[in-house]
């Protein structure tokens, strides 16, 4: 039962940083596609 629960909660964590990270190079890209509007 504890190693089910200890599988389950660091999958979360998995899957907010791949979140997070996602978000990141979405943002990243965001700021680099405003850059280039800027830049024209």
């Amino acid at each position: 039962m504890d190693n089910k629960n200890n599988f389950v909660s660091n999958n979360i964590i998995i899957y907010i940083v791949l979140i997070d990270y996602a978000g990141g190079i979405y943002t990243l890209c965001n700021l680099i596609d405003v850059a280039c509007s800027v830049g024209e």
